[in-house]
């Protein structure tokens, strides 16, 4: 019996009926789902809202029809761009979007078929469906602008196209200035860019290197190291420099090898990671290497067989290099040397000078310097050495060590000892001799004078030596003393030369008396020198009458002395205590009249008593200035040896410290010493810095100098300035106590300052005298010729020899 055409009989095996029965399941409720999505459900189809006019139909199924078409294909627009362009940023949000548009053209196509078919279950589906993608799509959207706002403009891509084009030409010519050869090589060790130094070095033209492996420039012996470091720094590009100052040897075109210093960096490009090599030609410094270890050899054997001893000395003082004769100077080995400082084996007493010129050496006040100096040999004993010392500096002028040059002087110094003590032997003879020696140059001028002579001529020994024998004659004779010098100096003759004769000669104080003379001549040093030999043979009685004359003279003027100082003791005494009481009281009252009725005064009355108080204080001022002035006129004097230049220079620090704005240029001259009393020079020095600091103040550049003029017979010291200067016609009033030659209210002061500096300057024998220039500054000298506490401007007596009455 067979079935109808439109049957289909299926014949299951026994082992496909538990799938067949789920695949038909799946059937069964999909056909159910799908019939129910498209049930009408007694739902009208759209067709029956527009009345089935059919133009409104037909308007409503072609524009839904053109939408859904045309959001059909954007997506597949999409998909094709963005499979294109997989770089784009961002391109998943292109997915979503071709999602949400495609869920979008169902919706259109479903208004066209829900027109004739109410299936409005399936076109509520599609436009959940669609809403669900376009949610997310949105919330994307959102977070996504803000980043997508940061990305670059395509004006901003263009200009930074622009400006990568600028740097990579501005490279590229940095690159041509280089003065060393640069060369570029990729990751595969392949040149891509060279400048015309490599050419020039390597003798290739730049086309024959590029695309060649970058051992083409480098020997095999040192390839395979090259391609190590290369392969590190490919493999750390983090690290900025590698290899610095790395040398090897590089080849050129023809096949000679060179020596060669590489430097290698990382580049990172767009093309990735390239690597640069600065490549410079050290021949030179090679061939200077060589030739240095050659001279520092010759260096070493001439400093290890040097004849004198030579060492190298640290800053701290311990011996870094000595040489042989060093060591067979000081008796020790090299190693015990070297384990010493120069300290440990210095004499104590020469070790603080040798320290102090290190101090000066390092500090730059001195370049070099020369001591004779002790050591203490191994064995125990001195070693006199003549110790030359100078400093080694490094490039940026830091101090790297001392060269000691060390000659061994002890036999000298030996016999300059035995000729000291002969000499000390002949100066006890000679100074204790009674009668007068004098000993002068072939000028004329004393080199030596003994205490008789001293004793005799009433002068002392600093004061005679260096002046012309002529002090030591009356004004008659001194003529014709210079006659006899001058036919010595023409023939070499003198007709006084071993011989005894009968003089006058002048004392100090300008009186006669007769002496014996007796004179002879001697050669020392190629130098030709008189020794005279003068006794006093005037009568005994004479001569006690003179001394008790001039003892009375001077009991006389102790007195009167003592007289003034009296009464300067007196007037002191008055100003302090009988002057300052009653300004005092005045200052204290008015002061009182100001704090207790300051309301009640007009302000032209509290001006009054406020002109009141600072009258006072002034002339408290002038009495401590007068007593200033006192002080310094009757002070005892203390002769020593004083360095002006460092008494200034303490002075000028003080004025800096107390003016620190002030801009002023201050020249002090070193080594200005003399023989004086410090406290009153130091005020001498401030009175006329501070008047010259004081006067220069409305001085743009203001400039103050502490000078010595020795033109003349006598040394002369000044201080300049450029201040406001001062009317010559003036000048007799300068050194006047309370004399002022300028306005209070333009350059305060009391006027005491000049008078004590002329009072300090007579009570050093001495004098003082100005120059100014208005509006171009002034300048004040002063000469100190030697301490006198009795006579404010003593004569300068003189001496000499070979004459005859």
């Amino acid at each position: 019996m067979s079935a109808p055409h439109s049957v289909r009989t299926m014949i299951f095996k026994p082992g496909m009926i538990a799938p067949a029965t789920g695949v038909l399941a799946l059937g069964a409720v999909s056909a159910a789902l799908w019939s129910r999505l498209t049930h009408p459900a007694n739902f009208m189809p759209h067709g029956y809202c527009y009345l089935w006019n059919t133009k409104l139909i037909w308007l409503h199924v072609v524009s839904d029809s053109l939408i859904f078409l045309s959001y059909l294909s954007i997506p597949f627009t999409l998909l094709y761009f963005t499979r294109r362009r997989r770089d784009l940023p961002f391109n998943w949000m292109f997915l979503c979007f071709g999602t949400f548009i495609v869920a979008c053209g169902f919706t259109h196509a479903m208004e066209v078929w829900t027109l004739w078919h109410a299936d409005f279950w399936l076109s509520g589906i599609v436009k959940a469906v669609t809403a669900l993608a376009s949610v997310p799509t949105a919330i994307l959207l959102v977070r996504l602008v803000p980043q997508a706002l940061a990305l670059p403009s395509p004006e901003d891509l263009r200009n930074e196209i622009a400006n990568r084009k600028r740097a990579e030409v501005k490279f590229r010519r940095l690159l041509e200035a280089a003065p060393d050869p640069m060369v570029v090589v990729n990751r595969e060790g392949r040149i891509v860019l060279v400048n015309a130094q490599t050419e020039k070095l390597f003798g290739y033209e730049r086309e024959e290197l590029l695309g060649q492996p970058m051992e083409t420039l480098v020997p095999e012996s040192f390839a395979l190291g090259h391609l190590s470091r290369r392969e590190v720094l490919f493999a750390n590009p983090q690290i900025r420099t590698m290899a610095k100052g790395l040398e090897g040897n590089g080849r050129h075109k023809d096949g000679h090898e060179f020596p060669v210093e590489i430097s290698l960096r990382p580049l990172e490009t767009e093309e990735g990671t390239l690597i640069s090599s600065a490549i410079r030609d050290i021949s030179e410094r090679k061939r200077a290497e060589i030739a240095l270890k050659l001279s520092e050899e010759r260096f070493s054997s001439a400093f290890e067989h040097a004849a004198i001893g030579i060492a190298l000395v640290g800053t701290d003082g311990r011996w870094l290099k000595v040489n042989r004769a060093l060591c067979t100077m000081l008796g020790y080995t090299s190693e015990e040397l070297l384990s010493r400082t120069f300290q440990d084996i210095s004499h104590p007493q020469d070790l603080e000078l040798d320290l102090e010129y290190v101090r000066q050496i390092l500090a730059g006040e001195i370049s070099t310097y020369q001591m004779e100096k002790r050591y203490f040999h191994q064995a125990g004993h001195v070693v006199w050495v003549m110790l030359s010392k100078s400093l080694v500096r490094n490039e940026h002028g830091e101090p790297l060590y001392f060269i000691s040059q060390i000659q061994d002087i002890t036999k000298r110094r030996c016999a300059e000892e035995a000729l000291q003590a002969s000499e000390e032997k002949f100066r006890t003879v000679v100074e204790t001799a009674h009668d007068a020696i004098v000993t002068a140059n072939i000028d004329g001028d004393i080199v030596d004078f003994n205490q008789a002579a001293e004793r005799m001529f009433g002068c002392s020994q600093s004061e005679a030596r260096g002046r012309a024998l002529t002090m030591l004659m009356p004004e008659r004779f001194r003529e014709r003393h210079r006659y006899g010098l001058k036919r010595y100096h023409q023939v070499g003759e003198s007709h006084v030369l071993g011989k005894t004769l009968e003089l006058a000669g002048l004392r100090r104080d300008g009186t006669e008396f007769p002496l014996q003379l007796s004179l002879a001549s001697w050669t020392a040093r190629n130098q030709r020198f008189f020794t005279g030999v003068l006794r006093d043979i005037s009568e005994r009685k004479r001569i006690e009458d003179e001394i008790r004359d001039l003892n009375r003279q001077m009991e006389r003027r102790n007195a009167e002395l003592s007289a003034i100082n009296r009464e300067l003791e007196s007037f002191s005494y008055s100003v302090s205590h009988d002057l300052r009481a009653p300004l005092r009281a005045i200052d204290g009252f008015s002061l009182a009249l100001l704090e207790d009725a300051r309301h009640k005064l007009a302000p032209e009355e509290m001006a009054h008593l406020d002109r009141v108080r600072a009258a006072t204080q002034r002339m408290s001022q002038l009495i401590d200035d007068l007593l200033g002035l006192a002080r310094t006129a009757r002070r005892d004097i203390s002769r020593e040896t004083v360095d002006l230049s460092q008494l200034a220079s303490e002075v000028i620090a003080q004025l800096r410290a107390s003016d620190p704005n002030r801009m002023v240029s201050v020249k002090v001259v070193a080594g200005l010493v003399v023989e004086g009393d410090r406290q009153l020079l130091r005020v001498l020095l401030e009175n006329l810095l501070g008047n010259a600091w004081k006067f220069t103040s409305k001085r743009s550049e203001a400039q103050i100098e502490l000078g010595v003029s020795s033109d003349g017979p006598e040394p002369v010291f000044f201080v300049r300035d450029n201040g406001t200067g001062f009317d010559m016609k003036y000048a007799d009033k300068l050194f006047g106590a309370f004399q002022r030659l300028h306005s209070e209210n333009d350059f305060p002061g009391n006027g005491i300052g000049l008078a004590s500096v002329q009072r300090i300057v007579h009570r050093h024998g001495g004098r003082i005298w100005a120059e100014a220039v208005v509006g171009q500054g002034a300048t004040f000298y002063f000469a100190l010729n030697g301490l006198d506490d009795h006579d404010p401007s003593p004569s300068l007596v003189t001496m000499g020899s070979d004459w005859t009455s």
